[in-house]
């Protein structure tokens, strides 16, 4: 019963957490779509960058896992930061042979290059990408050799914009 007791214990903080922060289990993956206009004047930073590191650990409580993704800042699109690199740290990650899934976060991995739309620098979040896959954007060689690609975070090609709403449009 105590090792039933102790894996009780790992299934339900993630959803303790949630209720701590407000937020409702239910609607936790629930975001509201949001056009490219409205992500830009809401996001405190956008910047397009290349990420260098991820690294998972135990948050200072010891009750859940938490990812630092660390980014080389290539070029600040809106706002500033104060270096070459920015962490923005997610929820969710693995550290030894336990992994706490967020469902529908699309965690960057080391190496990616993309555009990068930050809610807030200064605020623990449970991903801190404005509109979570919206404000996550990866750019990858053409095929042809001429230039960049625009996809989505799930690897979808961005095909172009809706000019009334400004929404970025995949196939």
């Amino acid at each position: 019963m105590k090792g039933f007791n102790r894996i009780g214990r790992w299934l339900l903080a993630p959803l303790f957490l949630l209720g701590l922060s407000g937020m409702n289990p239910a609607h936790s993956s629930s975001v509201n779509e949001v056009g490219l206009g409205e992500m830009a004047s809401a996001s405190e930073l956008v910047f397009e960058g290349r990420v260098l590191a991820v690294d998972s650990s135990w948050t200072e409580d010891g009750r859940s896992i938490r990812t630092d993704v660390t980014y080389e800042v290539l070029d600040v699109i809106k706002g500033s930061t104060t270096g070459r690199t920015i962490t923005l740290t997610f929820l969710g990650g693995t550290v030894g042979h336990l992994r706490l899934s967020i469902t529908d976060l699309n965690m960057p991995v080391p190496g990616e290059k993309g555009v990068y739309f930050v809610e807030s620098t200064g605020s623990q979040q449970v991903n801190p990408l404005y509109g979570w896959s919206q404000g996550h954007f990866l750019l990858v060689k053409d095929p042809s050799g001429r230039g960049e690609r625009v996809l989505t975070a799930d690897a979808r090609p961005v095909t172009g914009l809706e000019q009334a709403g400004f929404h970025a449009k995949s196939r």
